[in-house]
């Protein structure tokens, strides 16, 4: 690479910074989203062209450093920001508060591509807390709403509990290595063994872990996340498909410490394991569309830090970018989306669709689990002979999902087809293709994502699998109970704990509220604890 090159890509990543800065200075003006619309597609191309070079060398720019790692978030960031601007621009035409909701949504966006780009961890501390404040502005974009200013005060104080703990853990690693360079502290860690570590390493390591159950609002501080669909749609989008995200970033940057320090792992297992499980069962008993959203994305939340304790970091990015597009897409789309549940009740009283039978259950089962671990099987041989390399070998996990996934889809197809009288191979052909396609797909890109992030392959851990495969199972066992005997007294019992979320949030806000009150604007409504699910 010449001088001239370094020197275009220099100004190329203190661009992708320098455009929002733009951006907001802009935002009182009449074409301000106009500007912005056309600016955040002008960095979505740029951060694609930067991509392809960084998967040849990392671009290093002073404090600026981009990876692949970085560059992938980064292209992912801009096009939702990019589909964001657009959206929200029509959301706040002719809105006379609309300049300020440009102005934090592109400091907030700016503040994430920060965090991103910094290879300097004082500096990545403070785009850390640059999110969460600009984010609080976003929530309380409304502030005469009760709700809004519970939520937002409760986020504000999980942030700022998070922000001391990744202080403690920056601090930590510079006593170590006296340097503040991420990718270089990185690069020394993961040559040493698990057995070099010192404490304060380990230390690190727990502080990063818990500011990732932190970030990404598990069990029992989710409250704040299912209360902010208060604020206006585009920051639900925002927040779902992007800022929730963080927690997941962090533990992907710090992967060689994670990977080394098993405490810290079984800290995510044993926190966010469950708290995945109970948000998706908890999901099935709401009525509010937004509401349903957002407590699929702490389940989802919670699945992606599971895999990072796993060891799958490729597929937590893979899970982390296919997450952020739906929800963007499912957040922009609410209203939409109660026309389609609409149809879909409608065909469910039409008889187009029933519960499978323990029946139709087991023969899912039978052609699944065989055909997943032949598949797997061939892929293996066929990796082994031709590439000499096995990309198949580590957590059990990934195949589990895939075989629970498809167990399911091929007992609904046998479930419809017996409820239509047609022939009985249509699903079992359907889900064979499927299986294929989706053992295909996901070995070509855990395969291409290891080579681009250059991860180390590390051992699965035996009684990890056990855990997290239980973990799952437990979770389509309730999920069928409550879908096939919603009668039951026990069953019933479960029913109504999980429509009041457990009382977790309760609890916590009663806590929270006690140690440190928030003053709610006069004359409005104090908030009931007991009804957390907001009308959308």
């Amino acid at each position: 690479m010449t001088i001239n090159d370094l020197v275009s890509w220099n100004v190329a990543l203190w661009a992708l910074l320098l455009i929002p800065l733009l951006i907001s200075a802009m935002a009182a003006r009449s074409w301000g989203w106009a500007l912005a619309t056309h600016a955040a597609g002008f960095n979505l191309l740029l951060t694609a062209g930067l991509w392809l070079i960084a998967l040849e060398e990392p671009l290093q720019s002073g404090l600026l450093r981009l990876g692949v790692l970085q560059a992938t978030l980064l292209v992912l960031v801009n096009f939702l920001g990019w589909i964001i601007y657009r959206y929200a621009a029509t959301n706040f035409q002719g809105d006379s508060d609309g300049a300020r909701f440009l102005r934090w949504l592109t400091l907030t966006l700016l503040a994430v591509q920060t965090l991103l780009l910094v290879d300097h961890l004082v500096l990545f501390w403070a785009a850390w807390v640059g999110v969460s404040l600009s984010l609080n502005q976003l929530l309380l974009f409304y502030p005469d709403r009760p709700r809004a200013l519970l939520a937002a005060h409760k986020k504000f104080l999980i942030a700022r509990a998070s922000e001391l703990l990744l202080a403690l853990a920056i601090g930590l690693l510079y006593s170590q290595f006296n340097s503040f360079s991420l990718s270089q502290i990185m690069a020394q860690i993961a040559q040493l063994r698990a057995e070099q570590l010192s404490w304060p390493l380990m230390l690190a390591a727990l502080c990063v872990a818990q500011v990732a159950l932190l970030k990404c609002a598990q069990l029992p501080l989710q409250g704040w996340l299912i209360q902010v669909v208060e604020s206006p749609t585009p920051v639900s989008a925002l927040l779902h498909a992007g800022v929730i995200n963080l927690g997941g970033v962090l533990l992907l940057l710090f992967a060689p410490l994670l990977s080394q320090v098993v405490a810290a792992q079984w800290l995510l297992l044993l926190v966010a394991g469950p708290s995945a499980v109970l948000a998706a069962l908890i999901m099935t008993t709401r009525i509010s569309i937004k509401v349903r959203l957002a407590w699929s994305t702490c389940a989802q939340m919670g699945l992606m830090l599971v895999e990072c304790a796993l060891g799958l970091y490729e597929l937590a990015l893979l899970h982390l970018i296919a997450h952020s597009c739906y929800k963007a897409r499912a957040f922009l789309a609410a209203g939409s989306a109660v026309n389609e549940q609409l149809e879909q009740s409608v065909g469910d009283a039409l008889g187009s669709a029933r519960l499978p039978s323990l029946t139709q259950w087991l023969g899912a089962t039978l052609l699944v689990v065989p055909l997943v671990a032949g598949l797997v099987w061939l892929a293996q041989s066929y990796l082994l002979t031709n590439a000499g390399s096995d990309a198949i070998s580590g957590s059990l996990v990934p195949w589990v999902i895939l075989s629970l996934a498809l167990v399911t889809l091929v007992a609904q197809g046998l479930a419809q087809q017996a409820a239509l009288s047609r022939h009985w191979w249509h699903p079992m052909l359907a889900g064979l293709l499927l299986a294929a396609a989706l053992v295909a797909l996901y070995l070509a890109l855990k395969t291409g994502l290891a080579q681009a992030l250059e991860l180390a392959p590390r051992a699965a851990n035996l009684w990890a699998d056990l855990w997290v495969c239980s973990l799952l199972l437990v979770l389509m066992l309730a999920s069928y109970s409550l879908q096939r005997w919603p009668l039951n007294t026990q069953v019933r019992r479960l029913w109504i704990a999980l429509n009041a979320g457990l009382y977790l949030d309760e609890w916590m806000t009663r806590f929270t509220l006690r140690w440190w009150p928030v003053t709610l604007t006069p004359g409005a409504a104090q908030p009931s604890f007991l009804d957390v699910e907001v009308k959308s």
